[in-house]
């Protein structure tokens, strides 16, 4: 008996039919619920990632992230013959599958999910469903909640809790069946393509605008078009620096905007340059925020 994988999927949005699976995390416990290893990876959906409110990934944190497709082998292997564990597994089931699926593979254990959410009815009555209700009730600390590692972490704990708190004949079947159904003998895959969120480059997306601009093309636009271009990076720069980063959707409609006009990378990069000096004029300040925003040096 090998125990369980723990798991838990940030996502683009709640549809597994439409929205994709931005980050992924597995935690192994044994049969008593002892964490033995973990694994996380931020994953590239090749879309908008969207919800960044919540999930706060942006897209210079997946630049080097693998696909779905690049880890689906490895997540299989780390899934075989173990109990798959998630809070409000139905979701995360459905992603993984739906994942899976456009890359030719299948969830076999996508109807054997515990859901420590379902469980908190038996084993902790009267509590709360949300992840955090069923923390604070058994006094679980998670300081990073809505990250994929901290939140299977934090559920790996909790299933430990119900572990340790009920008879070993409410477990003994779930680890049966799995490890009866195992397809490989194979030990954990080595994680080189997985890409930790702490791996993420910071975020700098105005570097993403400028790579989207071709660096050989002869540039097309005229001063009316610089003046086009930069009255809406000024306007997405200065929301910007309340935020500390430019959103997906300005990083894409600029980068769209700059091509659309035929603007050269060389060119981009100038009226980046020209802007920033025009800003710390105005707010020296924020000079080192500016810079960043908008990928200049001093």
């Amino acid at each position: 008996m090998t125990g369980y994988a723990v798991i838990d999927v940030e996502t683009t949005g709640l549809s597994s039919r439409n929205d994709r699976v931005i980050e992924l995390a597995v935690v192994h416990t044994d049969t008593h619920g002892t964490i033995t290893g973990h694994w996380e990876t931020l994953i590239n959906p090749q879309r908008n990632l969207t919800a960044q409110h919540i999930h706060h990934i942006h897209a210079s944190h997946i630049q080097h992230a693998p696909l779905f497709a690049d880890i689906a082998t490895d997540l299989l292997t780390l899934l075989d013959g173990r109990v798959p564990v998630a809070h409000n597994a139905p979701f995360d089931a459905r992603f993984l599958a739906a994942e899976l699926h456009r890359t030719g593979k299948t969830l076999h254990q996508q109807h054997d999910f515990l859901c420590t959410m379902n469980l908190s009815r038996r084993y902790l009555p009267g509590v709360g469903k949300p992840l955090a209700d069923c923390l604070a009730a058994t006094n679980i600390t998670n300081t990073g909640a809505h990250t994929a590692l901290a939140d299977a972490t934090a559920t790996a704990q909790l299933l430990a809790h119900y572990i340790h708190n009920s008879p070993p004949t409410d477990w003994e079947p779930h680890l049966t069946k799995a490890t009866t159904n195992r397809h490989h003998h194979t030990p954990p895959p080595l994680t080189a393509r997985w890409h930790p969120r702490a791996n993420a480059t910071p975020d700098n997306t105005a570097t993403i605008i400028l790579n989207a601009l071709d660096p050989d093309a002869f540039d097309l636009t005229t001063p009316t078009d610089h003046t086009t271009y930069l009255t809406a990076l000024t306007r997405t720069i200065t929301t910007a620096l309340t935020q500390g980063h430019l959103t997906d959707n300005d990083t894409y409609a600029l980068a769209e905007l700059g091509n659309t006009m035929g603007m050269s990378r060389d060119t981009a990069s100038e009226l980046h340059e020209r802007l920033y000096h025009e800003l710390v004029q105005q707010m020296p300040e924020q000079s080192r925020a500016i810079a960043h925003l908008l990928a200049v040096g001093d």
